[in-house]
């Protein structure tokens, strides 16, 4: 089974984060190898109007098939368990009966990769199944018999699938073990930049010709957004604005409440609330830095690859996928994430000027994720010897 003129079914049961995004950018990519191609996403809007997955099926409908049609998952994700896996192959499965697709593609598969074929619903039973994973705990080392065994437990889980998987982390694909696994490049955005885009931002006139220090996306616990706005100067520049932008918890809240005096002057600004596309892109291209510097996130940033798009430099965790990819591609600078000092005195250079970055190194990357390079790595991913 190859992906030329097959039916292919992207489904994706997430709705937080940049799930539904990647799953659409995928569903286009795709539909230059087939056409046939439908995206299913959750059918209502999870967390507020607007949201992730409203935005993404908005951003491709003119272009491929894409249903509002998947029950939602509570929480918007699920557990990299069993139990996890199989709660979002029973949210897919009449989808799959539905479109009786000859190919399915899951572009996060870590939790359904965890439950063995006979264990699926029986509508899931005769497609061939790709998947992308994002979580790359299996592919680093750790601390202690209970990681040790966790990791080796999802391998092997993984292996036993059946599913054809790829990673967008090329760490975790170097440590893979022996499972099979193939990297995939992230797919690069086909909207539209316009050079005025980040002249339209209604904040323009408040940012002035500050320079924008960008925080931007889901701001879970894990990343940490807390400590960025704790280690941004103190007292603030005059010549630098940082802009924490997308919704957050309650850990940035506080520490956005402990520098008051920062945002009544505009020396902070807030914005808590999922952005529109046009919002993204536009913070994206204005913002002279962009961070991402996640504590306790190791694998790739979807923020990342939409920087180095755009030609935004990036201040970035040196640990992981992150990493990996901000040094090879000369998108930026790298630093510890979990010293604070060093996160403090990091913010202090940006407010003054860009890390450094390497523009032929960031052009060639950005070209990776063309639609047909990303089309022909996801089809790599099958043995060309597959039978269903």
């Amino acid at each position: 089974m190859r992906f030329e003129n097959s039916k292919i079914l992207v489904a994706e049961p997430k709705w937080t984060g940049h799930y539904p995004m990647f799953a659409a950018l995928t569903a286009e990519a795709l539909r230059t190898l087939s056409p046939s191609v439908t995206l299913s996403l959750t059918v209502e809007s999870c967390d507020e109007p607007g949201c992730m997955a409203g935005l993404a099926a908005t951003s491709v409908t003119d272009r491929i098939e894409a249903r509002r049609s998947l029950p939602n998952l509570p929480g918007g994700y699920s557990m990299v368990t069993d139990a996890g896996g199989r709660l979002e192959w029973s949210l897919i499965a009449e989808e799959v009966a539905s479109t009786k697709p000859d190919m399915i593609v899951l572009p996060s598969a870590d939790a359904v990769a965890c439950v063995r074929p006979a264990n699926r619903p029986r509508q899931i039973t005769t497609a061939t199944i790709a998947g992308c994973v994002h979580g790359a705990r299996f592919g680093y080392g750790g601390r202690g018999l209970r990681f040790l065994l966790r990791r080796e437990w999802m391998r092997r889980r993984w292996r036993q699938s059946g599913i054809h998987l790829g990673s967008l982390d090329p760490v975790a694909v170097e440590n893979r073990g022996s499972l099979p696994l193939r990297l995939l490049p992230h797919p690069r955005s086909t909207r539209s930049e316009s050079p005025t885009a980040s002249r339209s931002l209604p904040l323009n006139e408040q940012f002035g010709n500050r320079r924008v220090i960008l925080a931007i996306g889901e701001h879970s616990n894990r990343k940490r957004t807390d400590r960025l706005i704790l280690g941004w100067p103190d007292p603030a520049p005059e010549n630098a604005v940082l802009v924490v932008a997308g919704r957050r918890g309650t850990e940035v809240d506080d520490a956005l409440e402990s520098r008051r005096g920062d945002l009544e002057s505009g020396r902070i600004v807030s914005i808590d609330r999922t952005l529109s596309t046009a919002e993204f892109d536009g913070l994206l291209a204005r913002a002279d830095v962009t961070t991402a510097v996640y504590e306790q996130h190791v694998g790739i940033s979807g923020v990342v690859f939409e920087a180095a798009r755009l030609g935004t430099a990036v201040l970035a965790s040196e640990e992981g996928g992150i990493g990996h990819v901000v040094r090879e591609h000369g998108l930026g600078r790298v630093i510890p994430s979990a010293d604070d000092a060093v996160l403090a005195a990091a913010l202090a250079d940006v407010a003054s000027e860009d890390p450094r970055t390497d523009p032929a190194l960031r052009n060639a990357f950005v070209k990776t994720g063309s639609q047909t390079s990303v089309a022909e790595a996801w089809q790599r991913l099958i043995p060309r010897n597959h039978h269903d």
